[in-house]
């Protein structure tokens, strides 16, 4: 599991944060790194930005848009995710702004991503790339790797100990109260009427005990797996 922990990594580790960065000569740099408890999908990312001024001296760094920092995750070279929001209408006035760094690491951001694109369908599991640009005029760029498992099989409902966060994948049925896999299926605790029924699905949540001995699933977040599901067709209009 590729996990990265601030604690052990710390603010002062700069050599480490630099693998992956494109530098800004004479600037300030930007270096990130991830925070994660498993590597299951739906499992947030906390992703940790830091901007580097190496001179011994202030630097003053001019911004051209509000955000002085863009994340993507990039799945191959295409964005699925970033924290840029929309751009602003054509001819709108965007403020210009600076601000200035002290000598050594200044921490801008620990931001949770929620492991969803931005269509709000969940990856993939696989590899995947984090991207972090400081918008100044240099764009000084660092990235890191990450990967999300696959998803465990419904079979596993039975292993898990009462409280357990995993995330299980496959299809939900008509009712959305059932998910079905190759393996086999598990009763949810209740049904997910938002959810699409018969389309690759991921679950996170824990196992629930009854006490007529029987268990399901609580879910506490879904998503589409790999993409948004199909938008249903319209019924034809009568003649």
């Amino acid at each position: 599991m590729q996990s990265y922990r601030l604690a052990a990594a710390g603010l002062a580790c700069a050599a480490c944060l630099l693998l992956g960065a494109t530098p800004a000569p004479g600037g300030v740099n930007v270096t990130v790194q991830t925070v994660r408890d498993s590597v299951d999908l739906l499992d947030s990312v906390a992703i940790e930005v830091v901007a580097h001024n190496a001179s011994s001296s202030l630097r003053s760094v001019r911004f051209a848009q509000p955000a002085e920092y863009a994340i993507d995750v990039l799945s191959g070279s295409q964005v699925i995710w970033t924290s840029l929001p929309p751009s602003p209408a054509p001819g709108a006035t965007v403020p210009v702004h600076s601000r200035s760094f002290a000598t050594g690491p200044t921490p801008m951001v620990l931001y949770e991503w929620n492991a969803l694109a931005s269509g709000r369908w969940s990856p993939l599991p696989g590899a995947y790339t984090v991207r972090v640009t400081l918008l100044d005029d240099a764009r000084p760029t660092a990235s890191v790797g990450i990967t999300f498992a696959r998803p465990l099989p419904t079979t596993a409902l039975e292993k898990l100990k009462p409280g357990e966060e995993v995330t299980l994948g496959g299809r939900l049925d008509a009712l959305r109260g059932t998910l079905s896999d190759a393996n086999g299926s598990v009763r949810l605790t209740r049904r997910l009427l938002p959810a699409p029924p018969d389309f690759p699905v991921v679950l996170r949540g824990s196992a629930t005990d009854h006490p007529d001995g029987s268990r399901t699933f609580t879910v506490d977040r879904w998503a589409p797996l790999g993409g948004p599901p199909p938008m249903p067709t319209p019924a034809a209009t009568p003649p």
